[in-house]
C-alpha cells in the first residue's frame, strides 16, 4: 500500500534498516509506489545471498554493515 511504501522508505532515510529481502518477479503490474526514494549509498550494502529460479524469481538479500552513531556535543 502507499502507506507501507512511505513507512519502508522513511525507514530507510532513517537508517535503521539493516536487511533487505527481495523476492523479484519476472512480472509488471500497475503503477505501484516506488520503494527506494531515498538515496541509497551502494557502498553500505552488500549482497550476501541471491538465487535465480527457474521460474525467473531471483531473490536477493542485502546486508548492510552495521556503524554506530556517534553523537558530539
Amino acid at each position: 500500500t502507499p502507506r507501507t511504501a512511505d513507512f519502508i522508505n522513511g525507514m530507510l532515510r532513517m537508517r535503521v534498516v539493516d536487511e533487505i529481502i527481495l523476492y523479484m518477479l519476472p512480472q509488471i503490474a500497475g503503477t505501484g509506489r516506488h520503494f527506494f526514494q531515498s538515496a541509497l549509498p551502494q557502498d553500505e550494502w552488500e549482497v550476501v545471498k541471491h538465487k535465480l529460479y527457474g521460474d525467473g524469481v531471483v531473490f536477493t538479500v542485502y546486508r548492510r554493515e552495521w556503524k554506530p552513531t556517534v553523537f558530539i556535543k
